[in-house]
């Protein structure tokens, strides 16, 4: 029914419109302020340097889903170790989130604050769910 080139054109078709796709859900990504890139599922917001951010595409199990910024319900609220310096809060419901995916760790903000907050340090890493 389907000769050999036929198959072959639908692959290498699929292919092209595969990449398509991800340049293009990239492009949206890179397109997000930091306040929607934090709240995104489907993209995450990399640490470059101080201040210094990049909104990319999730890229692996434990990126994809993972909502790097959600408000804080006061019952899952702790305070981090006080013993690190940039100590922030933890949201627990956040934390599970990541964790719940095998293979996956939660590591807290440190030194980040979100868009529109008043915060004594800034400029540094957002939370994010990790590959272990």
């Amino acid at each position: 029914m389907f000769n050999s080139s036929t198959v072959q054109y639908f692959i290498v078709t699929l292919i092209i419109f595969c990449s398509t796709q991800t340049l293009a859900e990239e492009a949206d990504c890179q397109s997000l302020s930091e306040a929607h890139c934090l709240t995104s599922s489907q993209c995450t917001l990399n640490y470059i340097s101080e201040n210094t951010y990049s909104c990319d595409m999730a890229k692996n199990t434990c990126e994809q889903g993972f909502t790097q910024w959600t408000l804080f319900p006061t019952d899952t609220l702790i305070e981090n170790n006080s013993a690190k310096s940039h100590s922030a809060p933890i949201n627990y419901e956040q934390m599970k989130s990541c964790e719940i995916k095998a293979g996956c760790k939660y590591s807290n903000a440190e030194g980040y604050c979100e868009p529109g907050f008043n915060c004594s340090v800034t400029g540094g890493k957002p939370a994010m769910c990790e590959m272990e």
